[in-house]
């Protein structure tokens, strides 16, 4: 005895076990073809170009500020590379972070950041990339009680070992 399928051949065809959608009328596949197209050309319709253009690289802001922007220039007396534009400022342990702020921003520097273990902040200082006022505003700042010490940011390079 044969068992009647539930649902019409038409709309379904048996296929290693699975059932899997099969649309035998040519018309209902035009016509879904047709709606897609639709739908896509109304989308794209909606999608138009904007009325005014962005402003000009001249007129907008920079993104970066251009004075925080340092050089790496070598120190004349040890040889040293550093940045021309910022100091490593450590403040002694009794100094709360607002007081060594206010040092900081009274001496034209602008805190970049703060390390965490110990009282230390790197501090930009405008300069025009010679270092000479950087120089300048750290040994300003050493001559401070509140402050332990004032160095320029010199780079560290580590020697490269072959394998």
């Amino acid at each position: 005895m044969r068992i009647k399928e539930p649902i019409p051949r038409l709309l379904f065809v048996r296929y290693d076990g699975l059932m899997q959608l099969a649309i035998y009328k040519r018309p209902l596949s035009i016509a879904g073809a047709i709606l897609i197209i639709l739908a896509v050309f109304f989308i794209a319709k909606e999608a138009k170009a904007p009325e005014s253009l962005p402003p000009k690289a001249g007129d907008a802001i920079p993104a970066i500020d251009p004075t925080s922007i340092g050089k790496v220039i070598k120190d004349k007396d040890s040889g040293k590379e550093f940045m021309s534009n910022q100091i490593i400022v450590e403040f002694n342990p009794a100094v709360s972070e607002a007081d060594a702020l206010t040092i900081i921003g009274n001496h034209g520097g602008k805190m970049n950041q703060r390390f965490t273990l110990v009282s230390m902040f790197l501090v930009n200082v405008n300069d025009s990339g010679d270092g000479s006022v950087t120089r300048k505003v750290a040994s300003e700042l050493r001559a401070l009680p509140e402050v332990k010490s004032a160095d320029l940011n010199y780079l560290t390079t580590l020697p490269a070992t072959g394998n």
